[in-house]
């Protein structure tokens, strides 16, 4: 009783699943046969993909291929990918779907923000990053935070969020994402994390 777990459900060609834990167990017999009862219990009601969905915006992309021959000259092994904004399209899972964006900095940036363009919400903080450091948001129902991550040390700052900043989440249908800073914008690389939920399994 009380125990945690997940519940994974396999039907046809996808998987989904939900955490839960044990309320009760009930057992009845009969000379012949033993029924057992497990009342599970799951706080959130939502059935989850059990991988992640990821999109990156301003990442370094590979410039080799395998099998690979090196030439003597020098040749480019990656180069950064100038998109400025990044799509996710939800065409099956439920609305208000929270995410993790991670903002790291390859250089000085100033005051990284993230915003929805649908809708022009804005994830800001005023803050200055240096080499390594990331900025990590999370916009789960229950779960909205703001933390800095430098030199392996993790710490909140829901502080230095600005006045007009929105903890936005994923919806249904197409939704696009751009980064911007007052300054070192080309200097960010932003992942944007998420799980699909559903109603149902």
């Amino acid at each position: 009783k009380g125990l945690l777990g997940t519940l994974t459900v396999f039907e046809e060609d996808h998987e989904r699943q939900i955490e839960y834990y044990v309320e009760s167990i009930s057992t009845t017999a009969t000379p012949n046969v033993r029924l057992t009862t497990i009342s599970l219990i799951c706080p959130d009601p939502y059935f989850y993909d059990p991988y992640e969905t990821t999109r990156w915006i301003l990442d370094l992309q590979s410039s080799l291929e395998f099998p690979h021959a090196f030439v003597a000259e020098g040749e480019e092994f990656s180069s950064i990918n100038e998109e400025l904004i990044g799509e996710i399209n939800n065409t099956s899972a439920d609305n208000q779907v929270g995410l993790t964006i991670m903002l790291t900095a390859i250089g000085a940036v100033t005051n990284p923000s993230i915003t929805k363009i649908q809708t022009q919400e804005k994830l800001e903080v005023t803050k200055t990053l240096a080499y390594g450091d990331s900025i990590i948001f999370t916009t789960t129902i229950g779960s909205k935070n703001v933390y800095f991550v430098s030199g392996g040390v993790t710490e909140e700052i829901n502080h230095l969020l600005t006045d007009d900043s929105v903890f936005f989440q994923l919806t249904r249908g197409v939704n696009n994402f751009g980064v911007d800073a007052d300054s070192g914008k080309s200097y960010l690389r932003a992942k944007i994390s998420c799980r699909y939920k559903y109603l149902r399994a």
